[in-house]
């Protein structure tokens, strides 16, 4: 999906297109799979949306600052360059920071604004997968099927632990370490991705660890209580 629409002085690649309808098919879906917890109060969703603001305007603007010497030279030059990995990773990280920063007063609404965001993730990387297939191994599966097949059992990982009525704490611990732990030891075998970025073992192995000190944590917070 490589073609382009030319609508006046402006050129629209159908990628794009098909990314923003992705990720609002996403956020409606994530909506549906997750009603009891995505509908939240105006806080809840103000500190969602922002998440994402966040993500997106590092993901775009960050090349300045990973690129200091080309960005001093020529600035556009830069912003023009798709954005790659690294600028994925810190997008990240800005927004997880954001996100913790804005609701570390509101350990309910923390977890909840966290899994909120990686229930809708893996949702929208399960249709991005199904529009853009790839393969980095020979064999009958293709990866972004053995990736879609991962988000799946992990959303319903979830799903089935919100029934169990599980805390959301221990419910956000417990993906991350699923999650992080099966990324990262599938990537030392294959190559596989996040959306369409390759990123290093280490950083799945981030969210596995995150994982261990949340649930931690709240063991720590139990025995004191």
């Amino acid at each position: 999906m490589n073609e382009v629409w030319s609508v006046g002085p402006f050129i629209v690649r159908q990628s794009w297109v098909a990314l923003i309808v992705i990720v609002l098919l996403g956020y409606y879906l994530a909506n549906q799979f997750f009603y009891e917890m995505m509908n939240g109060t105006k806080k809840d969703s103000e500190v969602f949306w922002n998440g994402f603001f966040a993500f997106f305007v590092t993901f775009q603007f960050s090349k300045l600052i990973l690129n200091p010497a080309v960005a001093i030279g020529d600035p556009i030059a830069v912003l023009a360059t798709p954005s790659g990995a690294n600028e994925w990773m810190l997008a990240w990280v800005v927004m997880c920071v954001y996100l913790w920063w804005s609701t570390k007063e509101d350990v309910a609404l923390n977890t909840t604004v966290f899994i909120k965001i990686a229930g809708t993730y893996l949702i929208i990387e399960i249709m991005y997968y199904a529009v853009f297939p790839f393969n980095t191994m020979e064999g009958i599966v293709r990866t972004n099927v053995i990736l879609m097949g991962i988000n799946t059992l992990a959303l319903l990982f979830i799903y089935i632990q919100s029934k169990r009525q599980e805390t959301h704490t221990r419910m956000l611990g417990q993906f991350l370490i699923l999650f992080g732990l099966i990324k990262g030891l599938l990537s030392f075998f294959i190559p596989i991705r996040m959306l369409d970025y390759s990123v290093p073992s280490w950083f799945y192995f981030m969210y596995f660890i995150a994982g261990l000190i949340i649930l931690s944590n709240e063991t720590k917070r139990k025995e004191v209580s």
